[in-house]
């Protein structure tokens, strides 16, 4: 099942090898329910105080 995902990433650099983890993992949203339309995942670094 091909899944529509939109990724953001949030205050962090961009990261080749986790938006690839973040496209698998989307790619299995399928096995839960049959009429998943779209993805949407913003990536963000928790406890950072700038």
């Amino acid at each position: 099942m091909q899944v529509p995902i939109q990724i953001t990433f949030h205050n962090i650099p961009r990261s080749d090898a986790l938006e690839a983890l973040i496209r698998e993992k989307a790619r299995k949203l399928g096995a839960f329910h049959p009429r998943i339309t779209g993805c949407c995942v913003t990536v963000e670094e928790l406890g950072k105080h700038g």
